[in-house]
């Protein structure tokens, strides 16, 4: 398997207004999750359910409070930042603000060249190396724009490109397709399922169901914290 949480658990402390109290909640309950190489995981459940916070733990972007990670099969929990960084190439996010992955001063082909340069180590990037991507999600005609011209809809884009260029051996999708109209969720369905059958592993998070059930070959539910698998 690419990724495996064992165990997982996560809690917030939230304030109550009126008395000023405080209350810990438990978001995760002790979630055991999965996903191996070329499959397609769907993750659904309530807003505010941890649906996020699974696959974040997943990458060691947030800490759980107990459980263990494994990347390919070697359990990474304790690992430093310093350790982890040479392998994050190839595990990537694609995360809900579309934003928030690109630099405001780069443009569009400087994203792609700075990915390729390095975390792919191409010394000089051009379009033989990221002419194919471009056409495919339609990015041609912002190459020269940067973050602040570009539409939700195309700043995802971008942020899928450089993860594609990538080459990941996982990708956490969380709510890829928010913002794109009916076609392009297909689009990006599509996409996601081609990019498994290289033999990724994806995890997908959406309110979507119909995208959900699409591209999903499994389909987990998280409820009170815990996950369950749904069938059909």
């Amino acid at each position: 398997m690419i990724v495996q949480g064992t165990g997982l658990r996560w809690s917030v402390t939230e304030r109550q207004r009126l008395f000023g109290r405080s209350r810990t909640k438990q978001v995760l309950r002790g979630v055991d999750i999965h996903v191996d190489a070329g499959e397609v995981v769907g993750l659904a459940g309530a807003s505010g359910a941890g649906k996020t916070t699974i696959g974040m733990c997943l990458l060691r972007l947030v800490e759980p409070a107990a459980g263990t990670v494994r990347w390919g099969g070697q359990e990474i929990t304790d690992w430093s930042e310093g350790r982890l960084r040479p392998q994050r190439r190839r595990f990537q996010a694609l995360l809900q603000p579309p934003y928030a992955m690109l630099t405001p001063f780069l443009t569009v082909q400087q994203h792609l060249e700075e990915t390729l340069r390095h975390l792919r180590d191409v010394r000089q990037p051009g379009p033989p190396h990221w002419g194919a991507v471009v056409d495919e999600l339609d990015l041609g005609a912002v190459l020269g724009s940067r973050p602040s011209s570009l539409s939700g809809g195309e700043a995802r884009r971008v942020g899928l490109a450089r993860i594609l260029l990538c080459e990941p051996d996982f990708l956490f999708a969380d709510e890829p397709d928010a913002g794109l109209d009916p076609p392009r969720r297909m689009a990006l369905a599509a996409r996601l399922r081609r990019l498994a059958g290289t033999g990724s592993g994806i995890l997908v998070v959406t309110h979507d169901t119909p995208t959900l059930l699409h591209v999903s070959d499994r389909l987990l539910r998280l409820r009170d914290g815990v996950l369950e698998e749904e069938i059909g």
